[in-house]
């Protein structure tokens, strides 16, 4: 029995699709097919990899089989149409435009072998360059979901090395039961994310098993996704965790959604908003943002965020403030540069 999946999720990126492609290609070992995902791209993606005679060759030996969507089912639901496609024990989802190490299937399968008689290890998770901290190998295993909240509290950065898509890798005999959840949660752009905390919480014999080989690097987008309408109202989005933790275990995870940077949150909206719609929503949004980070921020800073945010009903002010942020932080002038070339041309 194949022990090992490749699902790569895709959507209207077909150059770098095949960039992947070509880096799996030459390591694609006997058993293991790479299923895409096509989101409904505007592209026929399988005729445009079909172009190139190698990828061509795996496609017709059903080594890479690609199932294409009739509709754009989003980003989110995609994701979980591969824990539902998965018939394998483990399951890799790989991002679309990453950078595969070349060696990266080989330390996959030998993970696996290594984990054979280690029934406990629901999810592994390996280290990648500019996302996540060094692994600490003295700790090999996250146990519960208490030592998953610790971990994911340390910082922002190891939040993101956990929602980082193409660092781990599945044990779809445990992740199954947890793919009604994963729908539940499919506005906060991180399911599987949630998935394996429901995993934790429920089957109290699953853990996670930290490898420090690295199977992939993260390489950010010219242009990133909506700050505000992705980090802000998606992941930070009100999560109903009904889990019987005690009180500081239960506000570190509500806490840990949160978007890091508010400010970005609000100028992000504001950009998105005028170029499509009117202030009275982007003031409405940004008040519902407020609504569900409050509670995990200082008294002060909740009084100077309101006072911002009021501004933005005064467009030439708030503008003009910005004008002057830009000037003395290089930080905030490229996010606001990169939000103008973003919105202004859709």
């Amino acid at each position: 029995m194949n022990s090992l999946s490749i699902f790569i999720p895709t959507y209207n990126r077909p150059s770098k699709l095949l960039n992947v492609l070509l880096s799996l290609s030459v390591q694609i070992q006997e058993g293991t097919i790479v299923y895409v995902l096509d989101n409904a791209s505007e592209k026929n993606l399988q005729l445009y990899c079909s172009e190139n005679i190698s990828i061509a060759e795996f496609i017709d030996n059903r080594k890479i089989i690609f199932i294409r969507h009739n509709n754009n089912i989003g980003m989110s639901a995609n994701f979980l149409r591969a824990f539902e496609l998965c018939t394998t024990e483990w399951m890799w989802l790989l991002a679309d435009d990453d950078y595969i190490h070349s060696d990266a299937i080989n330390t996959i399968e030998q993970t696996i072998y290594e984990l054979k008689e280690n029934a406990e290890v629901s999810f592994v998770k390996f280290k990648s360059k500019d996302c996540c901290l060094e692994v600490d190998k003295s700790t090999k295993y996250i146990k519960s979901l208490e030592e998953f909240i610790s971990a994911l509290s340390v910082s922002y950065e190891s939040f993101n090395s956990y929602i980082f898509l193409s660092n781990g890798l599945y044990r779809m005999t445990n992740f199954k039961s947890r793919i009604e959840i994963g729908y539940k949660y499919l506005n906060t752009y991180v399911p599987h994310l949630i998935m394996l905390i429901d995993e934790l919480y429920y089957n109290k014999h699953s853990c996670i098993y930290l490898s420090e080989y690295s199977i992939v690097d993260y390489v950010p987008p010219k242009i990133g996704y909506s700050y505000g309408m992705v980090a802000g109202l998606g992941v930070g989005a009100f999560k109903n965790f009904n889990y019987n933790l005690k009180k500081e275990y239960y506000l570190k995870l509500e806490n840990i959604f949160a978007a890091h940077n508010d400010y970005k949150v609000s100028i992000d909206i504001y950009y998105q908003v005028k170029y499509s719609s009117n202030l009275f929503v982007a003031k409405r949004l940004i008040d519902n943002y407020y609504l569900q980070i409050k509670n995990s921020r200082g008294m002060l800073h909740n009084v100077i965020y309101k006072v911002f945010n009021n501004m933005l009903m005064y467009p030439m002010l708030f503008e003009f403030l910005l004008k002057i942020l830009r000037r003395y932080n290089q930080t905030i002038d490229k996010h606001v540069s990169e939000m103008i070339e973003r919105y202004k041309t859709k």
